[in-house]
């Protein structure tokens, strides 16, 4: 099956391809990995944790990894995880946290209680927009790096394990039937000529028998060629039928197709806008909330959990199908902070991912879990 490639500058904030190694990549996001406080003291304990875990990891790439990724939790509300390890390519979607030991910094135990809901509030956000999380406290960083090391590499390899998987049940492969072929039956060897110059010269037959008996000539050697059995005439015809109805049913049931491949994918599954880039060229329910209504003369934008030019997904409308969208929703800026399903196939656009809706009844407002 041949790989989708898409540019995902704009939906994961990767980092560009051409960083080399770990050293450059650190100088990049300096910003993000180390801070100083107020009283001039160095917090690194991020980029310890690139030196003694991430760079460490032989399947980790520079370029799959983002520091402080931004996400946005069913509130609306902007959130960041410390690390993000994000490859469609290679299946990878793993956000990472590093905790402190300071957690309860409030002295005030009402203040206390907000804090620890928030993170409560977070971790949950963290599982259910990504499915998965791993957090790691700087002291076991410090003094088990390796225990690290082996659990995200693990957790990687599952993750690979995952998409090839997927990637080989949505490939079906039609083979053309090949009917077995009838024995060539063997031509008999021309004979072999004789050059001229050493050609012996043609006896001449004596008007009396000589005294020596003469060799009877040889007779000559007739190959028949048996004629192939009576039932290959029906095999043929049988297999050319065959073949035709093959061919013919699976071009009304798929459409005319430059190879046989057919890619089959489950339209009733369910992701999150921010998933979309695992998905490309499937048709798929994709759920988010309403960042942005970008209205045009000939078509309207509805961006999903970021505004442009960072929004996850972009659900398109052409002005012909526009009407059709108001008189469902009203004008369609209202959607604005509302949270949305829409059920259609994922294209790449330019570097961007877009979802391209006909039918109003393909977009919904949502207040609890999407059925379509």
């Amino acid at each position: 099956m041949a790989t989708v490639r898409v540019n995902l500058s704009s939906v994961l904030n990767t980092v560009n391809n051409s960083i080399k190694d770990w050293e450059q990549w650190k100088q990049i996001h300096k910003d993000k990995i180390v801070c100083t406080t107020s009283r001039g003291e160095v917090i690194n304990y991020e980029e310890r944790f690139v030196d003694s875990v991430l760079s460490q990891i032989s399947e980790l790439a520079p370029s799959d990894v983002t520091p402080q990724y931004p996400f946005s939790d069913k509130k609306g509300k902007s959130r960041r995880v410390d690390f993000m390890i994000a490859n469609p390519s290679k299946g990878y979607l793993l956000p990472i946290e590093l905790d402190g030991t300071n957690r309860d910094r409030y002295t005030d135990s009402a203040n206390r209680h907000i804090d620890w809901n928030d993170f409560l509030e977070r971790q949950n956000a963290l599982l259910e927009k990504f499915g998965t999380l791993l957090r790691y406290s700087n002291w076991r960083m410090l003094n088990n790096p390796n225990e690290i090391i082996h659990e995200i590499s693990d957790k990687l390899a599952s993750q690979r394990a995952a998409k090839n998987k997927k990637d080989e049940q949505q490939r079906i492969i039609i083979k053309p039937f090949v009917p077995p072929s009838e024995p060539t039956p063997l031509e008999p060897e021309p004979p072999k000529s004789i050059p001229p110059e050493t050609a012996s010269p043609k006896p001449v037959r004596p008007s009396a028998p000589l005294s020596s008996p003469t060799p009877s000539p040889q007779p000559a050697v007739a190959i028949v060629q048996s004629p192939p059995p009576k039932r290959s005439a029906w095999r043929a015809a049988s297999t050319v039928v065959f073949a035709m109805g093959a061919l013919g049913y699976f071009v009304l049931q798929n459409g005319p197709r430059q190879n046989l491949a057919v890619q089959v994918v489950s339209a009733a599954e369910s992701i999150e806008a921010l998933k979309a880039p695992f998905h490309v060229s499937e048709s798929v329910l994709a759920c988010g909330r309403v960042a942005q209504v970008s209205a045009h003369p000939e078509i309207t934008y509805i961006n999903l959990d970021r505004p442009y030019p960072d929004q996850t997904l972009a659900l398109v409308v052409w002005q012909n199908d526009l009407a059709a969208y108001e008189a469902r929703f009203g004008n369609l800026s209202a959607l604005e902070g509302r949270r949305v399903c829409a059920q259609g196939v994922i294209e790449e656009h330019k570097g961007s991912l877009q979802m391209i809706l006909k039918n109003p009844q393909f977009l919904r407002l949502m207040t609890h879990q999407p059925s379509f």
